[in-house]
């Protein structure tokens, strides 16, 4: 029974097992039993799971023969509409074949009507709720302010000294300056700390108000409130109160707006980057596995990632998940990784397909992208663990070889640590340079070790089981608390850089700007801890024990050798099978281990002063050589201007 969508909105812009779009030659199919939204490919592995064969095809129909250059081009002046005819037909699978039904039935004919004329549902395209712009548009919060006799605000924040970016609290008139644009300038956030302080929720922006702008925010919705005919006189009357009303009148705006200021910030970005690569064409692009991704909705932080880990092959495995798949491919995570693979085999120019993680990231179900959290600007590396999460054990790392060791007695005691999946560097144990342009520089492998062992930051208060000594501050460190490997290291790795301080005396969360050196090719054999002298083995085999014997015996008096002899002889010495995980983890320390050689495969850079905003940009090595993934926008590095100092997250595979 074919389905009547009844006017609601339905997933019909993109292919939702790939992203090719109505404006591919072929079109979309959209299914008229369930309305499911395909491509001419995709339209027969829909039949081969649901057994649907009938669909409506939306397809542009151009009026003039153009290439993808020229239509490009001609959109910057003229409409879709202006250029093309939306055609629509209904086809049927037959004996395998998609193809065109000729005599069309008025069932077929209606439903295929209702289909097309069905408005997009945007709710998996862009990572702004649809209910945020409908509660933009019926926002009572202002409407619900009392009016009151208020003073003339100061022309500065109340907290601050700046004087830009100013925003005017509409129940109480206090002026305070707005948040921080991803370059680190804008503001300091005030506004928004006096909104959760006084649940006073509407503001407006008065350093941009004049006759054509007024930029009124609702914190509680968390959504810009349009001013209209129906709310211009609510507006004049809270103005009113503190004497402000001429800034309606106002001919031209003392600052930007924010749609005004963004587009400022990139153009600033793009001029600051202008000699970090050659624009890449969309030819180019077709033949690498990084994706040239739209951004969504702050979605930076998730493309970089994701274009990183696809220089990877077994981390994103082709398979045949989604024909199996019951469940509807955009609310499953393993269905848009394959979207994602199926993507790079389609050369398809930008217009027909638009690739975007929108899916990718709801379907993980992650606090990232609760109601709370979507659409805004998030770590990285949250999100990295995050996916890594849900993949097989790519870069998973052994599990660690913990060790307190005390210089002055000798004790040594192990444990087991847990498997990560990335190695960790600490930049505050070395550095915490957070304002000026270059930080400390420091070597990232002899860093990672020191991190790693414990010798870079002091355990104080820590007390030596066997003797008694503590770590006391201002006094050399007798006691060390560290880990090291005992497994092989894997074939791909991950290292974190942690650039987060938290200042104390601000009591604010800093960004650091430690430099990372010699980090294009790494060894990272010091991270296996050395070999454990195993002194006096000769002289306790004097006494008759076999080499093996000694060993033992050596491991289980925790390489004390009076007491090994006298375990020995007192028949003590437990077999192999028996020894504890302290005795084995021991044994292990003294293995041999092949090359740990790395080279640098992929790496996230920041860009921003601070750490709660900024942009994300990946650089990836291809076959091609390197190439600067920055959203959609891709352009080749030359290896010389490569330098992965300022990077967060870095991606190795071994040599």
């Amino acid at each position: 029974m074919y389905r009547e969508p009844e006017g609601t909105p339905i997933f019909k812009e993109e292919c939702q097992h790939c992203f090719e779009q109505k404006l591919s030659q072929q079109g979309l199919f959209l299914c008229l039993f369930c309305d499911h939204c395909c491509c001419h490919e995709h339209a027969y592995l829909h039949q081969s799971k649901t057994s649907h064969s009938e669909f409506v095809r939306l397809r542009y129909e151009f009026r003039q023969e153009l290439s993808p250059e020229e239509l490009q081009q001609k959109l910057q002046t003229e409409t879709l509409e202006e250029l093309a005819d939306l055609e629509s037909k209904v086809f049927q699978i037959v004996d395998g074949v998609l193809q065109e039904v000729v005599e069309v039935s008025d069932e077929q004919c209606l439903t295929a009507a209702l289909i097309a004329d069905c408005p997009p549902n945007q709710d998996y395209r862009y990572l702004k709720p649809a209910a945020d712009s409908v509660s933009s548009s019926t926002c009572i919060h202002m409407n619900l302010i009392k009016y009151a006799d208020g003073q003339h605000p100061n022309q500065k924040c109340a907290d601050c000294e700046l004087t830009k970016n100013l925003w005017l609290c509409l129940t109480c008139g206090r002026l305070s300056c707005g948040r921080k644009n991803w370059d680190g300038t804008g503001g300091n956030g005030h506004a928004l700390m006096h909104a959760t302080a006084t649940n006073h929720s509407v503001a407006l922006k008065t350093t941009s108000c004049c006759k054509s702008t007024q930029e009124v925010y609702c914190y509680k919705c968390d959504n810009e409130v349009p001013i209209n005919n129906k709310n211009q006189s609510v507006l004049q009357k809270l103005l009113q109160q503190f004497q402000l009303e001429y800034i309606l009148e106002r001919g031209t705006a003392g600052e930007l707006s924010l749609l005004d200021q963004v587009r400022q910030n990139q153009l600033n970005a793009q001029k600051q980057n202008a000699n970090s690569g050659t624009p890449m064409k969309w030819d180019m692009i077709t033949g690498l596995k990084q994706v040239p991704f739209e951004n969504t909705g702050n979605t930076c932080y998730a493309n970089s990632v994701v274009n990183a880990l696809l220089c990877f092959d077994n981390t994103f495995m082709q398979n045949d998940h989604m024909s199996k798949c019951q469940l509807e491919p955009e609310k499953c995570f393993q269905c848009q990784i394959q979207r994602i693979l199926f993507h790079s085999k389609k050369e398809l120019f930008p217009l027909q397909q638009q690739p975007h993680l929108t899916n990718l990231m709801l379907s993980m179900k992650s606090y990232l992208t609760n109601r709370e959290n979507i659409g805004k600007q998030q770590d990285a590396q949250e999100f990295l663990e995050e996916v890594l999460k849900k993949l097989p054990e790519t870069f998973r790392l052994p599990r660690t070889r913990k060790e307190v060791h005390c210089k002055l007695c000798g004790f040594r005691q192990f444990s087991e640590g847990t498997a990560q999946n990335y190695l960790g560097l600490t930049c505050n144990f070395f550095d915490q340079v957070t304002e000026t342009e270059q930080g400390m520089p420091i070597d990232l492998t002899s860093s990672l070790q020191a991190d790693l062992f414990g010798t870079q930051k002091a355990v104080y208060d820590f007390k030596c089981k066997q003797c008694g000594t503590v770590n006391n501050k201002d006094e050399e460190q007798v006691i060390r608390v560290g880990q090291s490997y005992i497994d092989p290291l894997p074939q791909n790795l991950i290292v974190v850089i942690n650039r987060l301080f938290y200042d104390k005396v601000f009591q604010k969360v800093n960004k650091l700007r430690t430099r990372i050196e010699n980090a294009k090719e790494i060894n990272l054999s010091i991270l296996h801890p050395e070999p454990l002298l195993e002194e006096g083995i000769e002289e306790i085999m004097a006494f008759g024990f076999s080499f093996e014997e000694a060993q033992r015996a050596l491991r289980q008096a925790n390489y004390d050798k009076d007491q090994a002899v006298s375990l020995l002889f007192d028949n003590q010495v437990k077999p192999a099978a028996q020894e504890t995980d302290h005795e084995r983890l021991l044994n292990k320390g003294n293995q041999q281990f092949g090359s740990e050689a790395y080279q640098l495969q992929a790496f996230v850079e920041h860009v921003g002063q601070s750490y709660d905003c900024g942009h994300y940009i990946a650089y990836c090595k291809t076959e091609l050589g390197w190439v600067k993934c920055d959203d959609d926008k891709f352009s080749m590095v030359d290896n010389d201007n490569i330098n992965p100092e300022n990077a967060y997250l870095m991606f190795y595979r071994k040599q």
